[in-house]
């Protein structure tokens, strides 16, 4: 269950704290030689995104779960918290995928105005609609870069707090109530209306359904959500 801030490899700006660097010291105390067991890492969620990953110690385990991926025969599920109202109860998207024009950032685009697009799709289902979020289930059936985040964008509805595709980088009381703390619920009456609740995109990978590599038996993986997301939610489900 990874947490939010944390990337997957070791990159840029973020050369040491990786999830491949924890688990490489992780299995390094169960063995003599110090890299004798590498961690495979079959897919990755983005930096700022929490959930459920899969990966693997061993090749052969590697290899076919990463072309599985690859494949689309995994079943991923993701939880967000998106601006807006959603009317839709579920949906589709099928925006293609691409980068952005001068391409000077990892920041990607949809057509018709990304580069080098290519097709996407996400089936999308409401669970829960409040006066200006909803809560959305989102099931991406290819894995282009920031796929849901895009495709939630195209919709009208980004990811609240979305550091490329939201207004605003952090979601606040304001953002979720308003101007007025006597409105707010009682477990943060009277704070201000600049509270930040939330400074990452409101996406958590919630569920892994795949196929296991050896004893091909089908395994389901499902995360807790994330405590920041989840006080979030607490907050607008409370009474006020």
């Amino acid at each position: 269950n990874k947490p939010p801030d944390l990337v997957a490899h070791p990159c840029g700006n973020y050369s040491g704290g990786s999830l491949a660097n924890a688990l490489q010291a992780h299995f390094d105390t169960q063995t003599e030689l110090r890299g004798l067991i590498r961690p495979g890492i079959v897919h990755r969620l983005d930096r700022l995104t929490s959930g459920v990953m899969v990966c693997t110690k061993h090749h052969l385990s590697h290899r076919r779960l990463s072309i599985d991926f690859q494949e689309s025969r995994v079943c991923k599920e993701y939880l967000t918290l998106v601006n807006g109202v959603v009317k839709q109860d579920e949906g589709e998207v099928r925006f293609a995928i691409g980068g952005t024009p001068g391409g000077a950032t990892i920041k990607m685009s949809i057509a018709p105005a990304a580069v080098d697009a290519r097709s996407a799709r996400t089936r999308f289902r409401v669970l829960e609609r409040f006066s200006r979020h909803t809560l959305v289930l989102a099931q991406p059936f290819t894995g282009r870069l920031h796929q849901i985040r895009l495709h939630m964008m195209g919709l009208g509805h980004p990811v609240a707090a979305d550091e490329f595709y939201s207004h605003t980088q952090t979601l606040t009381l304001r953002d979720l109530f308003g101007d007025d703390p006597a409105a707010y619920p009682p477990a943060v009456a009277r704070q201000s209306p600049e509270t930040v609740l939330l400074s990452r995109q409101a996406l958590h990978a919630h569920r892994l359904v795949f196929m296991h590599p050896i004893r091909l038996e089908l395994q389901t993986a499902v995360a807790e959500l994330a405590p920041d997301m989840q006080r979030v939610l607490d907050l607008l489900r409370s009474p006020r």
